[in-house]
């Protein structure tokens, strides 16, 4: 939707250069929390392709609440280990360059 309309009126935002998807898909990362559960746990990894690739999803738990999301739901899914360790703990690292520590 924010694509349809910055074609329509990108005369008002003449700053941007591009539609806002690719500003989003650029700069925004995404948590897991709460976990979406698709149909097929085959599906999980479709959902990370559409919010623009495993480099943008850190995992979130929302611990202490009563239905916070343990790390052994987002470990379940049938995804590769390195996009596992991506969102467990990489993309992090890189995202807050705590490179070092």
């Amino acid at each position: 939707r924010l694509d349809k309309e910055y074609v329509t009126m990108s005369h008002e935002v003449p700053f941007l250069k591009s539609r806002p998807s690719h500003h989003i898909k650029k700069t925004f990362g995404f948590g897991t929390q709460p976990i979406e559960e698709p149909e097929y746990a085959k599906d999980y990894g479709k959902l990370i392709e559409l919010l623009g690739g495993d480099d943008k999803i850190f995992f979130a738990s929302d611990w202490p609440h009563y239905d916070f999301d343990h790390p052994r739901k987002l470990l379940s899914y049938p995804l590769k280990d390195q996009i596992k360790e991506k969102i467990m703990g990489k993309n992090a690292i890189q995202f807050f360059n705590l490179h070092g520590f």
